[in-house]
């Protein structure tokens, strides 16, 4: 007897087959821009379209995360593996956290193609998972850029897009730390939210071009974009960002630009260090603020409590999350190679309004939390569903920006031998001309203590050993039952020479 349902059933498996989606996708003559991206965006915000929901197949959330990890792209499935680009990219599994499937293009200055995902670009042997064609994911989680950093046969990870805005860059000789992101919103101001980039446009470069340009639309939580990314690969490397952001039902209000993402486990600056056998645990140890004719050094810490603190800044030229000591017996790691973290510095390219950078930390237990970011916000909020337009550069650099101040080098926090109720700050401060003889005589320290007791007027000396000034400083520890009552003392330090500014400004939040 024939049976109608087996027959349906055998005929929609086959039409689900037969229309698969990603098994054909032709080049079509069609430009897509920064111009084109941004009219979407534009779009989604004038219908007030909800971000797509996470679309990951049960089985891949369920795995653990070396699993996840064994999951790996076959290096010969690259695009542009097979042509003489000095770019080449790879492409990440959905899976875990990375649970929201990315659409990725590729494109010409006239053509335009889809790129599918196939299961045949990985290697699954190591993993848990095993694919099959219920569980399959619509789409890759994110890219792997590509470039020969060191040695023009050999590509090295550059940049990495994976997992809501968020991105990595390196440059030569470094090891992967910090993170940027597109977008912040809620960050200080209750529930976090993430917006993410649901489609990416690479653009073929050419053959000799050593620039990648990257376009994407970000969606989120009202809040929609185009970003185009253009990648310059070298022993500083750097991404240019262009973007075009709408916001809508006061979005604009809570959002962060430029924002940078870190950890801080502990320095030398930490006096409750935790039972670990090396002497300092971090990806960036101070944030730096270059705002009209001063530089602010703000050394980074593990609070017990988060703690925000905001930097107003009337002409900004720049801001970044820094690893500062380059000195491997600080860190003695020789696997995570802290001393080779890049430190990440962000350029307005243009005049951005008046503004505050903010500074939010929060507690962390371990090196695996990033517990540290920095990012720009505007004084006067974007307007809702206007084009908030921003370009800025992001530098991964090894060493800082250019200044003719003097940088501060370490800090140092203790109570004092045989006086537990004074705390001792200890500040190492550069020393900027090597050939003359040193008159301490001539140098002179601003101090300001917000309120906080100072038992001894700030010292100078000069610290032979290491060729640089100290300044030393107690204050009052003040006895208090509750600790989360006390928002803590605003530090700020200048070291002067013939009355004229010699050093960077130190500024540090101390909680007794």
């Amino acid at each position: 007897m024939y049976n109608n349902s087996n027959c349906l059933i055998a005929l929609s498996l086959l039409a689900l087959f037969i229309s698969e989606p990603e098994q054909v996708h032709a080049y079509k003559r069609e430009q897509i821009t920064f111009k084109t991206v941004s009219k979407m965006a534009s779009e989604i915000a004038s219908k007030e379209l909800p971000a797509p929901k996470p679309d990951l197949p049960r089985n891949l959330e369920d795995i653990d995360y070396d699993s996840y990890r064994s999951i790996r792209f076959r290096p010969s499935q690259a695009l542009w593996w097979n042509e003489p680009s000095k770019f080449r990219v790879e492409f990440f599994h959905m899976g875990k956290l990375y649970n929201r499937s990315v659409n990725i293009n590729e494109i010409t200055d006239t053509h335009h193609q889809k790129i599918p995902f196939m299961q045949e670009n990985f290697n699954y042997e190591k993993s848990t998972y095993k694919p099959n064609f219920f569980s399959k994911p619509r789409g890759y989680a994110g890219i792997r850029v590509l470039y020969p950093l060191h040695k023009s046969d050999i590509y090295d990870e550059v940049l990495v897009f994976l997992g809501a805005s968020y991105f990595r860059a390196l440059g030569a000789t470094q090891v992967w730390g910090l993170s940027g992101r597109a977008l912040t919103q809620n960050t200080i101001n209750g529930r976090e939210r993430f917006p993410f980039f649901r489609e990416f446009w690479l653009k073929k470069p050419d053959l000799d071009s050593n620039q990648l340009t990257i376009l994407a639309l970000l969606h989120g939580e009202n809040v929609s974009g185009a970003y185009e990314f253009t990648l310059s690969p070298g022993e500083t490397t750097t991404i240019d960002v262009l973007a075009q952001i709408y916001f809508w039902k006061g979005a604009g209000s809570r959002a962060g630009f430029a924002p940078l993402t870190s950890m801080f486990y502990f320095g030398e600056n930490t006096i409750d260090k935790p039972a670990d056998w090396r002497p300092e645990v971090h990806d960036s140890d101070g944030l730096l603020i270059h705002e009209s004719n001063s530089w602010i050094w703000r050394p980074l810490s593990n609070p017990a409590q988060p703690v925000v603190n905001q930097f107003k800044v009337k002409e900004l030229h720049g801001f970044g999350l820094m690893q500062r000591d380059r000195l491997f017996k600080n860190y003695e790691d020789l696997e995570a190679e802290y001393h080779h973290r890049p430190s990440a510095w962000v350029t307005p390219g243009e005049v951005w309004p008046e503004g505050s950078v903010i500074l939010y930390t929060f507690p962390t237990t371990n090196e695996i939390v990033d517990n540290v970011n920095a990012f720009w916000t505007p004084e006067q909020a974007p307007a809702s569903k206007k084009p908030y337009r921003i370009q800025y550069t992001v530098e991964m650099r090894k060493t800082d920006p250019e200044s003719d101040l003097a940088r501060i080098l370490d800090t140092h926090i203790g109570s004092k031998t045989l006086e537990e109720e004074t705390t001792s700050f200890v500040i190492d401060i550069e020393r900027i001309s090597q050939g003359s003889a040193i008159n301490i005589s001539s140098y002179t320290v601003d101090f300001e203590a917000s309120g906080a007791t100072v038992i001894t007027t700030p010292r100078i000396i000069f610290n032979e050993p290491e060729n640089c000034f100290r300044v030393l400083i107690d204050l009052k520890s003040p006895k208090i039952e509750d600790s989360s009552k006390l928002n803590g003392f605003d530090l700020a330090l200048k070291l002067k020479k013939d009355a004229k500014p010699y050093s960077e400004t130190w500024s540090y939040t101390w909680t007794p």
